[in-house]
């Protein structure tokens, strides 16, 4: 679920730049634990996921909100 707060501002995916895992907010799933990552640690992108992908911290997709066969 996309949230409209500041950080995120209705922004559709997240980086944990700690991790360097990807989330999809439109799919985010209760195992994904967005909450739990430090605010120092996210980018929020609401362009392509291939913005993610540019991003010198980003490694991988998260397994359970951009797995393609949900």
């Amino acid at each position: 679920m996309r949230r409209q707060y500041s950080l995120f501002n209705g922004k559709r995916y997240v980086l944990n730049k700690n991790t360097g895992v990807c989330h999809d907010l439109d799919n985010e799933d209760k195992n994904c634990q967005i909450d739990e990552i430090k605010t120092e640690h996210l980018y929020c992108s609401d362009y392509l996921y291939s913005d993610i992908k540019k991003r010198t911290s980003y490694k991988e997709k998260c397994d359970y909100c951009m797995n393609s066969d949900k």
